[in-house]
């Protein structure tokens, strides 16, 4: 499998070409900074809840994040979508 210039791949596709291992390590950096992104927000979504009269624990996000990764395996946040 030869990757193309701006393609985008599946993660099945993405395994396949770099093999279990190095797939384990990029997608635990991206988890990481995924779970980053969330702790920082999360104090501002609380409080939107919150101005929305909304319980405690009865709302949920959606959030879209796009990574880019680099030839040495660096997952680079794009950026994050809200719904």
């Amino acid at each position: 499998m030869r990757p193309h210039a701006g393609s985008v791949w599946s993660l099945e596709q993405l395994r396949a070409h770099l093999g279990n291992e190095r797939f384990d390590s990029l997608w635990r950096r991206v988890s990481a900074s995924c779970a980053a992104v969330v702790a920082a927000a999360l104090p501002n979504m609380r409080a939107e809840a919150t101005a929305l009269g909304a319980l405690p624990g009865s709302t949920f996000e959606l959030l879209g994040l796009d990574f880019l990764v680099d030839t040495d395996l660096h997952p680079w946040l794009l950026e994050v979508k809200a719904r």
